[in-house]
């Protein structure tokens, strides 16, 4: 039964980790989220989300994957006062391409020790069942589209490759302790209210609304696979409630790619502004297209998006009004 299900969000405090705890939450888990409350972007933005999400019954801790003792005790702590095992959703990282650029020691801290922290705790504790947030940027430039779990992986910028480098411990741990169960899932481009301020969208959005230039590398034909935060969060869902999955990597997306010339507009349009557009030199840390192949998450999950991307627009935009 879906009540006796117990789940330690590693980042449950940030934009999809607090949308995973609502979506548990609403299913009947008992849901704790594990946050350090970064400064890398405005903290008061994830403690608001961790006050909404206690006020419908998370429980929150606050700690830093960093300090591996501190998270391997947190786990002792509550696989003995529970009936259960926990299954443990690392989403938990440093993210943004381009600050990893600039702070790539930051990023390799976080995203690969980090993630070996937590891994170790998990074998230390008798091996609760891991699923882990990697990222389509695991891939780097798309070779054909839509991209299936079988692409290879190139990634082309910091971020990418300390997510994939995340994904690889993941497979030596298990080599090493074959009783060790996980599942990785690599998200394509989420989009939805709570978005990280420094996230496309959001920026897009705020700008237009204040009359703003927005900057974009290269000639704007660039192409993401805009997914809405909610079909992100139900793919992490689908993947914990399967108890015959074992070992399995999912690409999480919508299945189709815009431009972002096209993303532009819509927003221009639905905000009924115009939309300042400054196209700069492409760097080299961009990818040029991405679009997942959702196949086999549709096969062994059932996974199947709801939300298009212009109702993700629209939350956020009736959300931005607000503020």
């Amino acid at each position: 039964m879906e009540e006796d299900k117990l789940a330690i969000i590693t980042g449950g405090a940030g934009f999809l980790g607090s949308h995973l705890s609502e979506l548990l939450i609403k299913k009947k888990w008992k849901v704790i989220i594990f946050d350090n409350f970064s400064d890398f972007y405005d903290p008061s933005i994830k403690w608001r989300n961790a006050v909404e999400l206690e006020n419908i019954g998370v429980k929150i801790v606050k700690g830093d994957i960093l300090n591996g003792n501190f998270f391997s005790k947190l786990l002792k702590k509550t696989i003995n006062n529970s009936s259960v095992s926990p299954i443990i959703f690392h989403l938990a990282a440093q993210p943004g391409v381009s600050f990893c650029e600039t702070h790539s020691k930051e990023a390799q801290r976080v995203n690969v020790r980090g993630t070996f922290n937590v891994l170790k705790a998990i074998i230390e504790n008798n091996y609760p069942k891991m699923i882990f947030a990697s990222s389509s940027c695991a891939f780097g430039e798309s070779e054909y589209i839509p991209i299936d779990e079988k692409h290879p992986k190139n990634p082309i910028s910091v971020y990418g490759k300390s997510k994939l480098a995340g994904e690889e411990i993941i497979l030596d741990f298990k080599e090493k302790y074959p009783d060790f169960n996980f599942t990785i899932i690599r998200p394509f481009s989420a989009v939805g209210i709570r978005q990280r301020p420094d996230m496309a969208i959001h920026n897009f959005i705020k700008k237009i609304i204040l009359g703003e230039k927005i900057r974009i590398y290269g000639d704007g034909e660039s192409t993401r696979d805009w997914t809405h935060v909610k079909d992100i969060v139900n793919g992490f869902y689908l993947a914990s409630k399967n108890d015959k999955l074992k070992d399995e990597i999912f690409n999480i997306g919508f299945g189709k790619n815009l431009s972002l010339n096209y993303t532009i507009k819509v927003i221009a349009n639905t905000l009924q502004k115009e939309a300042i557009v400054e196209y700069i030199n492409k760097n080299r840390f961009e990818i040029k297209h991405s679009c997942a192949d959702i196949n086999f998450a549709k096969e062994r999950i059932g996974y199947k998006p709801k939300y298009q991307f212009f109702d993700a627009i629209t939350e956020m935009i009736t959300c931005q009004k607000k503020k």
